[in-house]
């Protein structure tokens, strides 16, 4: 079967995308992919079996300003349909596998006119998102875009957009609760599917041992993920002067990213400020077959998520039989419990004194 995933963002990276394409390849479909690109990026591309189509929305000041004004008034995208369309006839698409909110209505909207299933994969519950990530410092866009796409009008979208896909796949258990009891969504319409690790491929990663000796001098508290306001990084660093005075060769590694550059600026002066900017390190994106080496060279693991209905895993930390400390989040803590592994903290001494 010839499936077309929607990815309104740059592929790669993104795991869990990868994760369930190469699932879907495993089971013998053709996958499509068609995601955002960059000038540095082929137009077509094959990765890892996966057939990437890239498109490149005209740049100029004026396109920009004039989707993005479209997008947040209509939650819609005439240049994604084009492409999408585009997509379908030339690869004789016969399911189209969208990725997160966003893009939900745009896709539906194509798969209606050619007769063909949609599939809604809602990486997190976004609106919660969205209201989680407003808690930083804006620009003049961020505020516009506050202005005409408050959180309502996501939830909105949200009960509103699903009523028409013919599946949803959720990230966790109360993810789909909450699609059945705010949403309205029939339960036999939902499927879970965690962002697991593949225990095979995670476990035949190698560690480079390199990466261990460079800290090997180090007490390492590592957070390894994605960046955002409702992350909790400002907490851990907070925290570090109280550490770093009980464990002087403490390092604080900040691994991945991607998330508002004007939010990493903003962590960067606060260690400036506590003067622990020789204690907290900033190591950018890295690719997914590093995460066992920076998982293992830590001594311990943070998810310090500030409590809120977003949700996050813990996963490669339990394969790796390491200590976590997690905020009171409400997703965490079930996870904790159920797994019987991870000591489960209520964000320590130093840590809830800071929240």
């Amino acid at each position: 079967m010839n499936i077309c995933m929607v990815l309104g963002s740059f592929f790669p990276p993104d795991i869990r995308v990868e994760k369930e394409a190469r699932a879907l390849i495993s089971a013998g479909h053709r996958i499509f992919l068609l995601s955002l690109g960059k000038k540095s990026m082929p137009a077509v591309e094959d990765i890892k079996g996966i057939n990437v189509i890239r498109v490149f929305p005209a740049e100029s000041f004026l396109n920009r300003m004039r989707r993005f004004l479209w997008f947040n008034i209509f939650f819609d995208d005439s240049f994604w349909k084009r492409s999408l369309e585009g997509v379908i006839k030339q690869y004789k698409i016969e399911i189209v596998h969208v990725h997160d909110l966003p893009m939900v209505k745009t896709a539906t909207t194509v798969a209606k006119k050619f007769d063909i299933p949609i599939i809604a994969d809602l990486h997190e519950n976004y609106p919660e998102g969205m209201r989680a990530w407003r808690k930083v410092k804006m620009s003049w866009k961020s505020k516009i875009f506050n202005l005409i796409s408050p959180v309502w009008r996501w939830k909105r979208l949200e009960r509103s957009v699903l009523q028409h896909v013919d599946r949803i796949i959720a990230v966790v258990e109360e993810s789909k609760e909450h699609y059945i009891n705010d949403c309205g969504v029939p339960p036999e319409k939902i499927t879970v599917v965690m962002n697991a690790e593949d225990l095979e491929d995670f476990g035949n990663l190698e560690i480079d041992e390199s990466l261990v000796r460079k800290y090997k001098n180090n007490f390492v508290i590592s957070y390894i993920g994605g960046f955002g306001p409702h992350r909790g990084m400002d907490t851990a660093i907070k925290a570090m002067p109280d550490v770093v005075e009980e464990i002087p060769d403490a390092r604080l590694l900040l691994v991945g990213g991607k998330g508002s550059e004007e939010y990493e600026e903003e962590l960067k002066k606060l260690c400036k400020e506590l003067k622990v900017e020789n204690n907290v390190e900033f190591t950018g994106w890295v690719d997914f077959r590093l995460v066992p080496s920076f998982t293992a060279l830590s001594d311990v693991c943070l998810v310090p998520h500030h409590a809120s209905g977003h949700t996050n895993t813990t996963i490669p930390h339990k394969l790796l039989s390491l200590c976590n400390i997690s905020y009171d989040q409400l997703f965490q803590v079930e996870r904790f419990e159920s797994a019987k592994s991870n000591f489960y903290y209520n964000f320590i001494r130093n840590f809830t004194a800071r929240t």
